[in-house]
């Protein structure tokens, strides 16, 4: 999914960090910013590790790096560890890469149904739950799901969830002439280039089902077919795919709609004078989880629990949660009465909209999803 924040703004964000630094007011200077948090830390973090490799691969601009807390600097000030971190910009990259043989990752942060075909491929280690004693700040129920058995990885064996969010639409209200309700106004001819699409396969398909009313697992070829029919329909009328380059068109006013995730459309709001909104269209939306996994080619699984149980710290999960623009399934966090979007109800709306969830799917409908898009793709 989904996730990063433009250049400009990681400008902007380092011209700040630096200034902190000179003012010594709310640093994190050289240790992360460690020894704010240090006195709230409720784990034990020995150096046991310290001098070896933690290699990290995560959605860009997912967790906090500044200016109070740079979660990764802390976390290496504490413990010694080194940390390898990196980013990736799609579930199907991850997967490449954590396959491919290449590279070996220590912990990784995929979406649900990717996990669950990790999983299903025999590519992750089980995690020892009893070297994060943290786990118990996760929220249990979130509308009636239970975070620790998750229908991807049934009794939480693999994974520990991360955050959880839902798509939607975003639209520039200037720009359209009335607020849409519907997933069909990425199909509407009178905003032909000025329409953007997920470049994602696996989500832009979801809106086509969506509006043709079909599962978005399914593993019916004519399903599928159906969906790519709708879709080369809209491709003329598309200004362009977008993952991560949605900020900048968005923010820029250069588009009037586009589909994309809830928490970077609150990110999005916030860096523009843009009215930029959000809706969730009627006929359904994509519910998902993002969570920390520890890959089979792990070299440093106990640093990786380390590192997780850092992440789950209260002191160190709020402090994360406003700077990650989503719904984070932490106790410390929901209960947190100073939490800047504590009831958002973009961000924790009291009744979901329709939704549907991702699960894996066999390699012949990964397979044919892959050759339909291609085929959308070349179009225009």
């Amino acid at each position: 999914m989904k996730k990063r924040i433009l250049a400009l703004v990681l400008g902007v964000v380092m011209l700040a960090s630096v200034a902190v630094v000179f003012t010594g007011c709310g640093a994190t200077a050289n240790d992360g910013g460690l020894s704010l948090i240090q006195d709230q830390l409720l784990g034990e973090y020995t150096r046991d590790l310290a001098g070896t490799t933690l290699n990290v691969v995560n959605w860009g601009e997912f967790i906090a790096t500044g200016p109070e807390l740079h979660i990764v600097r802390a976390f290496e000030t504490l413990t010694g560890i080194n940390v390898n971190y990196s980013t990736f910009n799609t579930n199907d990259e991850l997967h490449t890469r954590l396959t491919a043989g290449g590279e070996s990752f220590d912990l990784a942060f995929p979406s649900d149904y990717m996990i669950q075909r990790l999983i299903n491929e025999g590519n992750l280690n089980r995690i020892n739950f009893d070297n994060i004693p943290n786990l118990q700040f996760i929220q249990r129920e979130v509308h009636g799901l239970d975070m620790l058995d998750l229908w991807f990885d049934p009794g939480g064996l693999y994974s520990v969830p991360y955050v959880w969010g839902m798509t939607g639409l975003i639209y520039n209200y200037n720009l359209v002439q009335e607020p849409p309700t519907s997933w069909t106004a990425l199909w509407e001819e009178r905003y032909a280039g000025q329409i953007l699409m997920f470049e994602s396969s696996r989500d832009a398909f979801a809106v086509a089902k969506f509006i043709l009313g079909l599962d978005v697992n399914s593993e019916d070829e004519a399903d599928w077919h159906a969906a790519a029919a709708l879709l080369r329909d809209q491709a003329p009328l598309v200004r362009q795919y977008v993952g991560d380059e949605i900020y900048d068109i968005m923010i820029g006013g250069n588009a009037a709609l586009g589909p994309y995730y809830v928490g970077c459309f609150l990110l999005m709001r916030t860096l523009t004078d843009e009215d930029l909104r959000f809706v969730f269209p009627e006929e359904g939306v994509n519910f998902f989880v993002d969570s920390m996994i520890i890959p089979a080619t792990s070299q440093n699984q106990l640093g990786a629990e380390m590192f997780i149980n850092f992440l789950l710290e209260p002191a160190v999960a709020r402090q994360n949660a406003e700077a990650v623009f989503y719904a984070f399934p932490h106790t410390e966090v929901v209960d947190y009465e100073n939490f800047s979007r504590r009831g958002d109800p973009v961000l924790f709306p009291t009744n979901l909209p329709p939704y549907q969830r991702f699960v894996d799917q066999s390699r012949e409908f990964i397979s044919l999803r892959y050759s339909l898009w291609d085929e959308i793709r070349n179009i225009r």
